[in-house]
């Protein structure tokens, strides 16, 4: 059958919205699958934990930016590179200690539909040999659990900061 081309959009999105009904009809197995860990211990590590979040796509199909933050402070966001503040470092370490990595799945949705960003968080505890990954696309973070919602919120927050210098270390 041949779609007249005025209609060809339409038939397109019914196509799109036909297959992520049919994408959510069966769980995909990284639903039920817990986030990926690994066990690679680094006894050589400075810090208690690193953040790490990473996201690309959208409708104008932007190159990878990432926002990268660890227990020392130093951190890395799109617009610069330096080191948070107490206050903010105190938020992370309380964001953490609550929150049960061990919970969250390996994805949160997996239909990249209609030009969506797809993310990625890795959270890395060298110290205790753990480093957790998992993945999700725009509109999906509904589904998380409050304690890693409340993390990308937190790690998003960052995102157009402009970090001052870190200290000098002596």
């Amino acid at each position: 059958m041949r779609i007249p081309h005025a209609l060809l959009p339409i038939a397109v999105l019914l196509t799109a919205a036909a297959t992520g009904g049919a994408a959510r009809a069966q769980k995909p197995e990284c639903l039920r699958q817990p986030a990926r860990v690994t066990t690679e211990r680094d006894a050589a590590a400075h810090d208690p934990w690193t953040l790490k979040l990473t996201w690309s796509g959208g409708f104008f199909g932007q190159f990878p930016k990432s926002i990268t933050v660890a227990a020392s402070g130093h951190a890395t966001v799109p617009a610069s590179a330096g080191c948070l503040g107490a206050d903010d470092r105190a938020a992370f370490d309380k964001l953490l200690a609550a929150a049960r990595p061990e919970e969250w799945h390996a994805c949160y949705g997996t239909n990249p539909c209609c030009d969506r960003f797809s993310y990625s968080l890795d959270l890395k505890q060298p110290r205790d040999s753990r480093a957790y990954h998992l993945s999700w696309y725009s509109g999906d973070d509904e589904s998380m659990p409050p304690d890693l919602r409340q993390l990308v919120t937190a790690l998003t927050a960052l995102g157009s900061t402009k970090l001052p210098a870190c200290p000098a270390v002596k």
